[in-house]
């Protein structure tokens, strides 16, 4: 029997929110006029700016940033929770924490600080840690979403689905807007097969219209529910959106092969595949899997010699070679 590789599934996505509003300020940097005071004070603007540069990556100019604004403004938690972001994209988890620490002494009923200490144990894999400052955070202010989400977060990273579900879960009861949570159950009843999973996927849809990571689950689960035809306008709808999205790319052509043995669309989409990545063996092995089955086994032959360039042990390339050996 002829083998064919199997598409690739993504791994979970794992989002993790900048504790200081970072998202909404990364393109601060590239501002030439200060801010008057009456609109906000230099110590603020500089805050701004070093939250602005730490997601841009300038690491150093936003240490200098916050630096500055620590020695004026001493270590409060809006300026030591951006100091520990700086630390922690550095490499330096260890000053990071320390940061966190030295805040937490002067300000121990912060809410907001308990969440950066449970961020910052979840992205250091100690996940204990992490559910204790989550729930120190919750017991603090039960209106929060983000430390229950960091909470599910790190029971999906141990493995425990079904508590993370009911930590996202209870996300959405009182943000039922929360993204995030929509994508992570959307994942986690996919990965189960259940059709909850549509459900999730969909609402996160109507939030952000354009998510590439939601379009590609919802594309994934109704492949994996053989609703085909669906699963190809999804993809459709992620290639319309951006032509060399090469895991829709890929599904798409595997699809073509596999269920509707159209071997035309799965030689034109494995083809799109291996221009944008020319090491890809799956696509290659499929590339020339599908011109061996529209008959043409010169081209075949090449795609499968390919492959064992890149891998001299891949099976069904091996096979492939004596398939189609004159």
């Amino acid at each position: 029997m002829k083998k064919l590789v199997a598409r690739l599934f993504p791994g979970a996505f794992m989002i993790l929110l900048f504790a200081c509003g970072g998202r909404n300020l990364q393109h601060a940097e590239t501002a030439t006029v200060t801010p008057s005071a009456e609109e906000v004070s230099y110590e603020d603007f500089l805050r701004a700016r070093a939250i602005a540069r730490t997601a841009a990556d300038s690491l150093l100019e936003a240490l200098q940033d916050i630096d500055y604004v620590i020695q004026k403004q001493g270590l409060t938690v809006e300026n030591g929770i951006p100091l520990s972001e700086v630390y922690l994209q550095m490499g330096k988890a260890e000053q990071a924490q320390q940061a966190l620490y030295s805040v937490l002494e002067l300000h121990p009923e912060d809410p907001e600080l308990f969440v950066a200490m449970a961020r910052l144990f979840l992205i250091r894999q100690n996940y204990m840690m992490c559910h204790h400052y989550a729930s120190q955070a919750y017991e603090k202010d039960n209106t929060l979403t983000t430390p229950v989400f960091y909470d599910g977060l790190a029971y999906a990273e141990e493995g425990d689905t079904s508590k993370a579900i009911n930590c996202f879960s209870n996300v959405l009861l009182v943000d039922d807007a929360h993204y995030e949570a929509l994508i992570q159950l959307g994942l986690m009843y996919s990965q189960r097969g259940n059709p909850l999973a549509l459900q999730y996927l969909e609402r996160a849809l109507q939030i952000q219209p354009d998510s590439m990571e939601a379009l590609h689950l919802l594309g994934l689960f109704q492949q994996e529910s053989e609703d085909y035809e669906e699963a190809l306008e999804t993809y459709g709808n992620i290639l319309a959106m951006n032509p060399t999205y090469v895991h829709a790319l890929y599904n798409s052509g595997y699809i073509y092969l596999t269920t509707f043995f159209n071997y035309d669309s799965a030689v034109s989409y494995f083809d799109r595949v291996v221009s944008l990545e020319p090491d890809y063996v799956d696509a290659l092995y499929n590339l020339g899997y599908s011109y061996e089955l529209r008959g043409d086994f010169m081209n075949a032959r090449k795609y499968f010699r390919r492959v064992l360039e890149l891998n001299p042990g891949y099976v069904y390339a091996i096979q492939g070679i004596q398939r189609v050996r004159k």
